[in-house]
């Protein structure tokens, strides 16, 4: 018997861009996630959980696409707390926003800003 690729009610097999996943429902569009206990499904995870990646559409069922890390795309989120340039760990901050980590997954950081009052980062992802 071959395995199916077919977790959580989706299929995993030839995605690209934007790989589906069961996204958790306090999950929204932009957020930085990681991975949860349930397969095939991610979520905001707690602070200084690993980056998996950041939803870029989130559908009413709670399945949304997401860009994975290691696609090579700049992208700029919101931030908890300083971040600096270079390579540096990042996690989750568990409220969707990036912060800077302890762990060994790097990225590399191109700079941070506040627009208005928001706090942001531009990395590598």
């Amino acid at each position: 018997m071959v395995a199916n690729n077919k977790y959580g009610g989706l299929t995993f097999e030839g995605q690209r861009n934007h790989v589906s996943f069961n996204l958790e429902a306090a999950v929204e569009n932009g957020d930085v996630v990681t991975a949860t206990a349930t397969d095939g499904a991610l979520g905001r995870g707690s602070s200084g959980d690993e980056i998996v990646g950041v939803v870029m559409r989130k559908e009413n069922d709670n399945v949304g696409g997401v860009k994975l890390v290691g696609t090579n795309e700049i992208i700029t989120l919101p931030r908890t707390g300083a971040i600096t340039s270079g390579v540096q760990a990042l996690a989750v901050a568990g409220d969707g926003t990036v912060i800077a980590g302890t762990g060994t997954r790097t990225f590399m950081v191109i700079g941070t800003q506040t627009v208005e009052t928001v706090d942001y980062v531009t990395f590598v992802l």
